[in-house]
């Protein structure tokens, strides 16, 4: 891809330099987005995490079993950062409606 600059009011093409140190930067750029898109990704799977943990402390004071649609949430929540879209397209796991007594 050719890229240009201005240069006293005229597009001018970048030298191969030029071009060589734009590739660069630009790559960085978007190593830089990538790690802040997974760092928020992160942070809202330990938030949707920590929003049913009351579930998990709920069944093991009483010495009940987690119900099997929380445990398989709480698995898909974790298993997010193994998606192929992984960190800008995500596809959250659906918060279970049933198995809470």
């Amino acid at each position: 891809m050719t890229t240009y600059k201005m240069v006293n009011g005229k597009k001018v093409k970048l030298t191969p330099e030029e071009q060589s140190s734009y590739n660069v930067k630009q790559a960085l750029a978007e190593d830089a987005a990538t790690s802040i898109a997974a760092t928020d990704a992160r942070r809202m799977r330990d938030k949707y995490l920590a929003d049913c943990d009351w579930v998990v402390l709920r069944h093991a004071e009483r010495g009940e079993s987690i119900p099997i649609e929380w445990s398989e949430y709480r698995e898909a929540l974790r298993d997010v950062s193994n998606q192929d879209g992984f960190p800008v397209n995500i596809k959250w796991p659906a918060k279970p409606t049933e198995g809470v007594v």
